[in-house]
């Protein structure tokens, strides 16, 4: 291995004996490095690290997973009926304000409430746009939010084994969306 300076990994050998820089511990633990901190490649500290203790950023030059920020970038919108951007003998539409033009909502993220109540989604879904058997549901374009009117599951069976889905919105139902954002 190159580039080992003050007993610290600075560089991973690549193929054909390049090399790539890494990363060094900024303390030593029994699990190898508590806070890592990145060099760029002239070896000089860049001003980022990672804490594997904590979890989670601590300092605004912490770097961070993923999945740690998707989580951290959840929405939340409340409307009410006068925010009604459509409404069809089907559902009646909601446009959420946060998306901006390139932006869409991400599927598999949205939950909907109406007064508290959770309306049923495809929830964890690739597809939310499914209309099958659901309450609520997002247009072609991910970026609008259908909630189905009052309806029967399946008109087939007989009156007791019916299921009511869907809601009739009136003007002191709040809608609650909460969804992360992905770019369309």
């Amino acid at each position: 291995m190159a580039g080992i300076r003050n007993g610290a990994i600075r560089q991973v050998e690549g193929y054909i004996g390049t090399t790539r820089d890494f990363l060094s511990p900024i303390s030593e633990s029994t699990f190898g490095s508590d806070v890592l901190k990145f060099h760029d490649n002239a070896g000089r500290e860049n001003g980022f690290s990672m804490n594997l203790v904590k979890g989670s950023p601590v300092y605004s030059t912490d770097v961070c997973s993923r999945d740690f920020v998707d989580g951290m970038w959840t929405i939340q919108e409340n409307f009410g009926l006068t925010n009604m951007t459509s409404s069809t003998s089907e559902y009646q539409e909601f446009h959420p304000t946060q998306l901006g033009d390139k932006r869409k909502i991400k599927s598999g993220t949205l939950k909907v409430r109406v007064n508290g109540y959770d309306l049923r989604t495809m929830s964890g879904s690739t597809d939310q746009s499914n209309t099958n058997k659901v309450e609520a549901y997002l247009d072609s374009t991910y970026k609008k939010v259908r909630i189905k009117k009052l309806y029967i599951e399946d008109t087939n069976k007989i009156a007791g084994d019916r299921v009511l889905l869907g809601i009739d919105l009136n003007d002191e139902d709040t809608i609650s969306l909460k969804y992360q954002q992905e770019t369309s």
